[in-house]
């Protein structure tokens, strides 16, 4: 590349993150699909926008009570395009009063490494810990995996090993339970003998 082609580049990469801040949107997306680079042949038509925010407001409700619970929620889309699923109810979560980035882990994947890029480039820039998988879905197939810089400044591998560690807690009360539970129903109580066969000494 020319150095004028490299500060073309740097002066996209500038004016994409401010988009992206202002007013989230799959803008990587509707440009690949706007320019035809879609392969139909794969099936591969990037859900619309406004489809995405539909989606996403069908679950902030009981997003909300996950994040209450654990304090914060993951969302995964196994076919990620540009990430408009994930953009969006990233920025619903903000609408709806929510702090994404420390509230919000998203999982991503797609067949396509040109989806893997969109995908990474547009999250990592709105801030959102995330991990983006190159593979086959349907085939659990991953061949390279993508952490966003927010994974790090937002501790999230220490926050998913406390909240493991909680579950296990939880599930070893909750066993415990049971068991005593079970041991008060086995427990044989032996009855009185009837007063017709108490023997008169």
């Amino acid at each position: 590349y020319t150095k004028e082609q490299l500060d073309r580049f740097v002066k996209g990469f500038v004016l994409l993150r401010e988009a992206l801040l202002e007013h989230p949107h799959d803008y990587l997306g509707e440009l690949f699909m706007g320019l035809n680079l879609g392969n139909k042949w794969n099936g591969q038509f990037f859900t619309p926008m406004y489809i995405c925010r539909l989606m996403a407001k069908l679950d902030l409700d009981r997003a909300a009570g996950i994040i209450e619970k654990n304090g914060f929620i993951t969302a995964m889309d196994p076919c990620t395009g540009g990430g408009a699923m994930l953009i969006a109810f990233a920025d619903e979560m903000q609408k709806a009063g929510f702090n994404y980035p420390t509230q919000l882990y998203c999982v991503a994947q797609d067949i396509d490494i040109k989806a893997v890029y969109m995908t990474y480039l547009q999250l990592s820039w709105m801030g959102v810990g995330c991990r983006v998988n190159h593979g086959d879905s349907l085939a659990n197939e991953i061949k390279s995996s993508w952490l966003s810089p927010w994974n790090i400044c937002y501790g999230w591998e220490p926050r998913f090993r406390r909240l493991q560690a909680r579950q296990v807690e939880m599930e070893q009360e909750k066993h415990t339970i049971k068991q005593a539970l079970t041991l008060e129903k086995t427990e044989v109580i032996t009855p009185l003998p009837s007063p017709d066969k108490v023997l008169n000494l």
